[in-house]
């Protein structure tokens, strides 16, 4: 069993045993933690849920995953720095559309930003649902933002448009 303090935005805390093997979130909810939704289903990529390793225990601990450490970055534009300084998951909302796969401006704006925050180094890998992105900004307002990775056709259409009214 692990013992978990859950803090509330007010810091009321919460303290409970969580069998070891269920997520932060599983924990909360199988013990009344008030206030969890759980709108992500425990895989702490809704931006909610945040954990943070103090340096002595990282030994014990072992190793963050890749998503474990990742900065997120959510549609709000905030950029939540966990453990790590070279990965951000990035999930881009398009007024009246909802989610989207990608959004390559969204994801230099946020990293821009990021880096600007000193959250962030000046190479950054980005994860959003249609893959991975490398964006670079070496941090001078002059300088350009450089992104790489894949592009993909998602979308095409063809309008008729009549010679006169």
């Amino acid at each position: 069993m692990a013992k978990i303090t859950y803090i509330e935005h007010d810091g009321t805390e919460h303290q409970v045993e969580v069998k070891t093997g269920l997520s932060v979130m599983e924990g909360a909810i199988r013990n009344n933690v008030p206030g969890i939704d759980a709108d992500c289903g425990g895989a702490c990529a809704c931006a909610t849920c945040h954990v943070y390793v103090d340096e002595a225990w990282r030994e014990a601990t072992g190793s963050s995953s890749a998503m474990e450490g990742a900065p997120i970055i959510g549609p709000d534009g905030i950029v939540e720095s966990g453990n790590g300084r070279t990965i951000a998951i990035l999930r881009a909302y398009e007024r009246g559309a909802g989610e989207t796969v990608a959004c390559g401006t969204g994801a230099c704006a946020a990293v821009v930003a990021g880096i600007r925050l000193g959250l962030l180094d000046s190479q950054v890998e980005v994860q959003t649902h249609g893959g991975r992105l490398s964006i670079e900004w070496a941090g001078a307002l002059d300088a350009p933002v450089m992104m790489t990775g894949p592009a993909t056709t998602v979308f095409e259409a063809e309008i008729e448009i009549p010679d006169s009214p």
